[in-house]
């Protein structure tokens, strides 16, 4: 009698377990379709076959198995084809094939610097969502599986978990972080970080007014410059335009008054001369010297002609420009015939000096090299000294002042 009791009781449970079951819907899990296209195939296959796993465990749902799933025979269906079922019009003739009573559809959108998980049971008689759950998450695989379970603890009826943004995400951490350093580079970097984060729009408010600012206190073109490559649709891009046309119309009238004051006293006809140098040297050194030099906004200088030369001389018409002297270049005659008759090289009156013949300023005691030779004889060359105004000549290992010219 006893055993038979216990045998009534066994069926009686099985019966009750059989009946339970004949009540749950058949459910199947499909694939997650990522709308927002950031995250990985890997990614998306791990969460489905955790939210699938979730269901399992509540017990709520006769949950198809995923092989079954992948070994379906559909018609006109493919298993290729069936890989890339993750809209609703392919996941609903599925199910159906599958003769499931449900299916779990799932979508992950993502906007304002949120991702966004939204799931909702489709009754596939009916065609119409009967259930749905919604979670948000920063992108990454904790936060992503926090967010599963709250969907899962919505549909299968467990306490709803909180569904606020984690505390400390990602986003969060770097945004604190460029608030607290607040430089142009690491507010760059978060933005290459997170370009749609929530920190974006104060991220590019912050960057426009530091850079402007910085241009601001360094008050030069080149920063202003820098200003717009960066925000030409700034706050200050209207500003920096103007900035730069000001600057650039300051600049060249110093640039306008600083040749006009190194012109000064330094121009005779179209010739500009060069500071006298502070050394002696031989003519070979100051070719060189005239070569090398870059003196006044100018590199193009040289070591000037005789002719040239003898421009520079005052009060001495026999040595002046025209003057009785034969010494020219222009002319041919740089032998030492063309300081005939003697005394027509130089003037008779020695007893001035401090600058007396040189439109330039040089002393008496000055003598300066030019770049012409005497004809025949190439160890001379002609100078210009001032004691008396003359164009005589000297030999090239002498050491003379120079003067360039341009």
């Amino acid at each position: 009698m006893k055993k038979i009791v216990v045998f009534l009781l066994f069926l009686a449970t099985v019966f009750c377990l059989l009946a339970d079951e004949d009540e749950k819907l058949k459910l199947a899990v499909m694939e997650f379709e990522d709308l927002s296209g950031k995250l990985s195939k890997k990614m998306l296959s791990v969460a489905t076959e955790q939210i699938r796993s979730k269901f399992v465990a509540s017990n709520k749902f006769i949950v198809i198995a995923k092989e079954r799933q992948e070994n379906a025979m559909i018609k006109e269906m493919k298993k290729e084809s069936y890989k890339a079922c993750n809209d609703k019009n392919c996941q609903i003739p599925l199910g159906q094939a599958l003769s499931a009573d449900t299916i779990l559809r799932t979508t992950i959108t993502f906007f304002g610097g949120t991702y966004t998980i939204t799931s909702e049971l489709i009754d596939l008689e009916k065609e119409a969502t009967t259930q749905g759950a919604e979670a948000t998450f920063d992108g990454s695989e904790k936060s992503l599986k926090e967010a599963i379970n709250s969907i899962v603890a919505q549909i299968a009826g467990k306490e709803r978990q909180k569904e606020s943004k984690p505390k400390n995400s990602q986003d969060e951490i770097a945004c604190n972080y460029a608030k607290q350093k607040a430089t142009i580079s690491v507010w760059n970097q978060y933005l290459e970080d997170f370009p749609n984060g929530g920190c974006a729009e104060l991220a590019h408010e912050t960057i426009d007014k530091m850079a402007c600012d910085h241009a601001e206190k360094n008050k030069s073109i080149e920063a202003w410059e820098l200003y717009l490559k960066h925000q030409s649709q700034g706050k200050c891009a209207f500003k920096a335009k103007a900035e730069i046309k000001g600057l650039k119309r300051a600049k060249e009238k110093e640039e306008q008054e600083r040749q006009a004051a190194y012109l000064k006293g330094r121009k005779i006809g179209s010739l500009i001369w060069s500071d006298r140098s502070s050394n002696t040297m031989n003519w070979s050194s100051a070719k060189q010297y005239c070569e090398n030099l870059s003196e006044g906004g100018y590199t193009d200088w040289r070591l000037p002609n005789i002719d040239e030369l003898r421009t520079t001389i005052k009060n001495c018409y026999k040595t002046e420009t025209g003057g009785q002297c034969k010494v020219s270049e222009r002319s041919g005659c740089l032998s030492s015939s063309c300081w005939e008759p003697r005394g027509s090289c130089y003037c008779d009156d020695r007893s001035n000096n401090g600058g007396y013949y040189s439109k330039l300023g040089d002393p008496d005691g000055v003598w300066l090299w030019s770049s012409s030779t005497l004809s025949g004889s190439p160890d001379l060359a002609w100078y210009v000294n001032f004691i008396y105004g003359g164009v005589p000549d000297h030999y090239k290992s002498a050491s003379l002042y120079v003067r360039c010219v341009r």
